[in-house]
C-alpha cells in the first residue's frame, strides 16, 4: 500500500496540457502538491527534504520534460533548467515512481527500484520542426501541429482513465491499465477512421506504449 500520493509538476507553459492529470490527483485525500516555479531554490530544497522524509512507499509521479540523464523544471527564460540529476535519483528510492517525461526510463534504470518510465514523447511541434530544419526532413513526417495536439489528449485521457480505474496504490496494476487503455484507444482509431491521419497518430501510440517500461 503507498502511504501518499506526491505529484511534482514544476511551472511550465509547455506542459499545461498536463494539468488535468494533476487536478485529478489533488482529489485524492493523501495527496501532496509540489507544483510551483522551481527557479526559486528554497522551494526546490525543501521538497527534496521533504522526499528524503517521505513515508515509504509512496506513489511518486513527476509530470514534466526529461532527459536520460535528469529531470527538469521550470525553464530560466528559454533555457531548460535540471530540477533532478542522478544523484538525485536516492530520493526515490523504496517508492513508486511514475514519472511522465521523455527518456524518463533511462534516467530511472540507472538507480531507481521501482517505476514506470517512458521514451521519446513528441509533444512540442516547435522541437518537430526544429528537428526538420536542422536536416532531418523527414522527422515525423506527415504529422502536423493538429494531430501533436490530439495525440497530447489521448496520451492524457489515457493516464485519467487509469487513475480513475485503479488509483495509485499498485503499480502493476496501473502499467497493465495504461497499456490497456492505449490498446483501446489505438482500436478506436483504426476501426472508425474518424480523425484525420488516424493511423499515424495510431502508430505514434503505439511508440508511445511500447517504450512505456516497468520495473519493480
Amino acid at each position: 500500500m503507498n502511504h501518499r500520493i506526491a505529484c511534482i509538476y514544476p511551472m511550465d507553459e509547455t506542459t499545461g496540457f498536463l494539468l488535468p492529470i494533476f487536478e485529478r490527483l489533488q482529489k485524492e485525500s493523501n495527496f501532496i502538491d509540489y507544483r510551483f516555479d522551481t527557479n526559486d531554490i528554497n522551494s526546490v530544497d525543501k521538497m527534496k527534504d521533504d522526499l528524503l522524509n517521505l513515508e515509504q512507499p509512496s506513489f511518486i509521479v513527476f509530470l514534466g520534460h526529461g532527459a536520460s540523464y535528469c529531470l527538469y523544471g521550470t525553464p530560466k527564460g528559454d533555457k531548460k533548467k535540471i530540477l533532478f540529476s542522478i544523484d538525485d535519483l536516492k530520493l526515490f528510492q523504496n517508492h513508486s515512481c511514475f514519472f511522465l517525461s521523455c527518456r524518463s526510463s533511462e534516467f530511472l534504470r540507472t538507480k531507481a527500484q521501482s517505476y514506470i518510465g517512458f521514451g521519446d514523447i513528441p509533444t512540442d511541434y516547435l522541437e518537430i520542426i526544429s528537428e526538420r530544419d536542422l536536416g532531418d526532413i523527414h522527422y515525423m513526417s506527415g504529422i502536423n501541429e493538429a494531430e501533436i495536439e490530439l495525440y497530447k489528449s489521448y496520451i492524457v485521457d489515457i493516464i485519467l482513465h487509469t487513475i480513475d480505474c485503479c488509483g495509485c496504490e499498485s503499480l502493476l496494476t496501473f502499467y497493465n491499465k495504461l497499456k490497456l487503455y492505449t490498446n483501446k484507444q489505438i482500436a478506436d482509431l483504426l476501426v472508425n477512421k474518424e480523425v484525420p491521419n488516424y493511423r499515424l497518430l495510431a502508430d505514434l501510440l503505439y511508440s508511445w506504449k511500447s517504450e512505456i517500461e516497468y520495473r519493480r
